[in-house]
This record gives structure tokens, sequence and C-alpha cells, in this order.
């Protein structure tokens, strides 16, 4: 282990004025320092290279945070924790209704835990022979994880409780301080905030404290460059463990909120964590009131993600999508009324989005557009726009490959057994993440494995079961090699659509080529090929 300590070396470093900073390889042990360990704010043109060093965090705070910085590279670094944010354990006993006992392996954390279930999310099973995953969330329904005695926990309750004496209970521990799941908590292990131009190569990281790997919030065109988010193998552990880690991250591997430029994530790894590969989105203002062309929007803790001159897409409950809008003004107009929080409560929104709304703001645009109540908003320039997802290799995670709102490109890509469709272009209004995408392309990439639809175009509105055709635009689905157990492609509310050239493998008996549409118009269809198979 080197003695120099690496954050008063970078501190030292950019107080000399110097804007290439290399730290010596070593492994360094990073104590408890009350928030994420290496703060980077307003800096420029700064190069921060780690050499392949093993960062090992002794508190289960986020490692990196960079903040209005511009041109900003951090490289070549190796991101750990000890204990482990997460344990692992055998299931020793198993009672009719699915409750569990759980003895702790020798080498994995045994702690008292919070009483939330937030605390522990998500607890999931793997095989006891295969180390491949059965359960993948259980969660929800009064779900109790209890330490009991002998290095033992007992797991009662939950939705999901798939799981049998011999398998593998995984599920996160305690975060520092506990987890309240805001968006800017120190949880994450790699955070940008509001940066340009910023770049993130070659970083593993092989754990993470409840949060996401990668996060970032309002950049432009940030690149992660041949990142990982993986197992890490036992002849590399720095603990002595009675059997190998089945987990990497505790929740999804990039998350791209609030985007002015998408980023490029460029032939990066994401397996074996808890969500998604890469969400791209932005986030959605409530219309609770029109007056001509002002509007009366509720926003989250994220603040409101509109601007003057921005350009505004409109999405009411039935899912229709009038023509985008201009905003004119944009002002604060107090904080959430008791009747605000009265009418939350009545949209489909699960509990956690509840929460998150705070203030209110006056948005005026260009016209008079109809608005219902209900109805949502969101910058052109606040959702992840010409995003390149390339080359990369994702699997093995109770989520998605790619999630995504917004125009760009995902090429040459592989995904291998994802619980949920490897690739989804879809609002999700239950978590008020939007939008409907536009000049999407899914390119050459190829899936596999145990999911049920593979390339799904959709989306969710409180009063439609399914998009009308004016949602999303111009999706372009090209020379992939599919396979799934259902439809190789499902296409819903669409205008403009190009399916050609894809090889797709597909087990449903009543569909001819494996490709379902619904409110789909001017589509081109050709060059496919499709076979039935029983998966």
């Amino acid at each position: 282990m080197n003695s120099i300590n690496p954050i008063a070396f970078i501190e030292r470093e950019l107080a000399a004025g110097k804007n290439k900073i290399v730290i010596p390889k070593g492994v360094y042990r990073l104590e408890d320092c009350g928030h994420k360990f290496f703060l980077l704010k307003n800096l420029t043109g700064v190069e921060i290279d780690f050499s392949g060093s093993d960062l090992i965090g002794l508190a289960r705070w986020g490692f990196f945070l960079l903040e209005n910085c511009s041109d900003v590279t951090i490289k070549n670094a190796v991101l750990d924790y000890d204990p482990l944010p997460y344990t692992q354990g055998r299931i020793i006993e198993s009672d009719a209704d699915g409750n569990w006992l759980v003895k702790i392996f020798d080498g994995y954390p045994v702690e008292k835990l919070d009483s939330r279930d937030l605390t522990v999310w998500p607890v999931q099973v793997y095989s006891g022979n295969t180390y491949e995953i059965v359960n993948p969330m259980r969660y929800r329904g009064e779900l109790s994880v209890r330490l009991v005695e002998n290095n033992c926990y007992r797991i009662t309750g939950g939705l999901d409780r798939k799981g049998s004496v011999g398998d593998i209970a995984v599920f996160s521990l305690n975060t520092n301080p506990p987890v309240v799941r805001d968006f800017f908590d120190d949880e994450c292990t790699v955070e940008l905030r509001h940066c340009t131009n910023c770049r993130v190569e070659n970083v593993t990281v092989y754990s993470t404290p409840g949060g996401v790997a990668f996060r970032e919030f309002w950049c432009e065109r940030t690149t992660y460059q041949s990142c990982r988010v993986d197992r890490r193998a036992p002849e590399e552990d720095i603990v002595k463990r009675a059997i190998p880690r089945l987990r990497s991250g505790n929740h999804d591997a990039f998350v791209i909120k609030n985007a002015v430029v998408g980023p490029q994530i460029l032939d990066c790894t994401a397996r074996y964590h808890c969500d998604d590969c890469v969400n791209i989105s932005g986030v959605y203002n409530l219309v609770t009131q029109r007056d001509g062309r002002k509007l009366r929007v509720l926003v989250c803790e994220q603040g409101v993600n509109t601007k003057a001159g921005d350009s505004i897409q409109i999405m009411y409950p039935d899912g229709q999508c009038p023509p985008d809008a201009t905003a004119v003004s944009v002002r604060y107009a107090g904080e959430l009324t008791e009747k605000d929080r009265e009418y939350i409560n009545t949209l489909p929104l699960v509990e956690y989005t509840r929460d998150r709304f705070h203030t209110v703001y006056e948005v005026e645009l260009d016209r008079e557009v109809p608005m219902p109540t209900g109805s949502v908003i969101m910058s052109n320039s606040a959702c992840g726009n010409g995003f390149l997802v390339r080359g990369c290799t994702f699997g093995y995670t109770r989520g998605r490959a790619v999630l995504v709102k917004a125009s760009g490109r995902i090429e040459n890509c592989t995904s291998e057994n994802t619980e949920c469709p490897p690739i989804v272009v879809s609002t999700e209004y239950e978590w008020m993440s939007g939008g409907c995408a536009s000049n999407v392309e899914i390119i050459g990439n190829r899936f596999s494995g145990k999911n049920r639809d593979c390339i799904f175009v959709a989306g969710n509105a409180p009063l439609c079961r399914v998009f009308p055709e004016n949602a999303h635009k111009n999706i372009r689905i090209a020379d992939n090699v599919i396979t799934a157990k259902r439809y190789g492609i499902l296409l819903q509310g669409t205008t403009g659509a190009e399916i050609t050239g894809n090889d797709i493998t597909f087990g449903d008996p009543s569909s001819n080529d494996g490709i379902y549409m619904e409110n789909i118009a001017e589509v081109k269809l050709a060059a496919n090929t499709s076979k039935r198979k029983k998966l």
C-alpha cells in the first residue's frame, strides 16, 4: 500500500497550477471523510491519471464528484469498498411462505440493518450451483431483512419469493449515511454535475454503496471510454472470501439525467449489477393549470429543466403529443400547496416519485396550447439528445441494457441475459421520466438470452394503454441479430419507422416474423430474416 494520500496529493498539485496529475500506481485505502472522497470543482483542462491504482473506500461514500468542470479527464482507476456495501449467504431454511434463513459466508460483512426496505434493495437470489441469477428482485410487500444470530439473517415478506435451500441470497447493506434516495446524495461512485466535455476513461467499478456507478446531471457531451462495472474475480479480490462475489454494483451502471448534449459511452462493460446498464432521460414537469399561454407546473428537486428560448415537448395524459412549443419565460412561483400534494396522490406514480415534487414554476409558451391537467412538459435541451452508445458489453442484470428517451445511436453492442428487454425506447410517466424519442438508430447490435422481448419502443401515460402514433418519431432498427422468447421487435406509438436487415429468432407462435407493431405510421420493412423457435 502506498504511503501518499492521493486526495491531499491532488489538492497540492491543483494548488500548484498543474493540469496533468499522475498518481503513482498503488493500493490506496481511503478513510471516512464525511463526503465523496475526491471533490473536483470549477476545473478546466485538467487530467488526473491514477496509473491503474486500486482505490478502496473504507466508508460508503462515492469516490468522485466533478462539478462545474470542463475538459477534465479522470482515468485508470479501480474502485472498490471494504467492507463491501452488500453481503451474500446461503439459504439454509425456507418455509412454505418463502421465508428464509440465510447464513452469511466467511469474508462477507454482517451488519445490523436500517429498518427501511430501500436499505437492502434489491434482495436477489443466485443458483448455488451455477452462480447465475434465479430471482432478480425480492422487494416491497413488507419485505424485512433482520439480523438474528450466528451470522444469519431472517428474510420475510417481499413480492417475488423465488429461492430454495442451497441457493445464495445477495442484498445491499446500510449506506453512509442511511439511504434517502434523493437525486443529490453522496452514494454514487462517480458523479458529474454541470460539466462540459469531461472524460472518464478506463475506470472500473467493482461495487457501489447503494447508488449508481456512473451518474451525471445537466452535463454536455461526457465521454465514458472503456469503463467497467463488473464482478471482481476471486484472484483479484482485496479480501479472501468463501465463494466469489456474485454482484457488482447495487444499482444502475450509467445514469444520465437532464443532459444538454448526451454522453458518448464507448467500449464499456456493465454486468452483474442490479438495474439498468444505461439510462438516459430527462425529467418531466407536471402541469396543473393553464391560463392562456402560461402554465403552472410542479417541479422536482432537480429544479425546473426549462429556460427561455428552449424547445418544449408536451405529452397529454392520454399520450397524445402536440407539436413542440417554445418557452418565452420561466419564473419561480412558490412552493407546493396541500392541494397540489392531494392531486399528486391521485396520479399513477410510484411513491418515491410523489415525494420528489417541491416547487412551482410558471412557464409561458410562445402560443396557446390546450393543456389538460396532468400533462407533462420537458425541454428538448435537457433529455440527453445526441447520445452515442457504441461497442459496449451488457448483461446479467434485472434491468435493461439501454433505456433511452432521447435522440441518438446505439450501435455494435452486445447484450446477454437481461431480465427486461435489452433495448427500450420509452417514457415512464410513473417515474416522471421522459421524453418521447425522435431520430433514434439501433444498428448492428447482438442480443441474446432470457429476455421476453428484445427491442421495445413504447411508453405509458395515465389515460392510454398504447401510445398514439404521434409519440415517437423516426426510429431506425437495422442489421441487428436478435433472439427473444416472444417478439424480437415490439414497436408502438411511432411515426416514421425503418426496420431493415435484422436477423430475428423469436418464440411467439402467433407471429410470422417476430415483429409486433401497433399505432404505427410510415413504416418501412425490408430484408429482415425471421425464424420461429421455442426458447
